[in-house]
């Protein structure tokens, strides 16, 4: 499970009404499955904490920590980009090349 993080760029502010991405922390180091209502939009996780910050603001996050949207209440939008990346090994590694040769 080591070497993969999750980093969300958010777009938008992102607050309690607009469904901020919340997190269990500690969570990541679980190995039983976690039960399934942690994902509704209405549940409250017991340990869970809502993730709040501004546009331009970047969350770097263990991606086998568990994480989840919220419902938005407002009336306004709350977009991000997510991208999860990977720790490589020796040898796996791709070149890059360009059109021209």
């Amino acid at each position: 499970m080591a070497g993969l993080i999750t980093a969300l760029w958010m777009l938008d502010d992102f607050s309690a009404e607009n469904g901020a991405t919340r997190v269990v922390p500690g969570s990541h180091l679980i190995v039983r499955p976690l039960a399934k209502d942690y994902a509704q939009p209405l549940a409250h996780p017991p340990d869970e904490k809502v993730v709040i910050g501004r546009a331009g603001d970047v969350l770097i996050f263990n991606a086998y920590l568990w994480h989840s949207g919220r419902r938005n209440e407002s009336q306004g939008p709350r977009r991000a980009v997510q991208m999860s990346m990977r720790r490589g090994t020796q040898g796996n590694a791709m070149p890059i090349t360009s059109r021209d040769g």
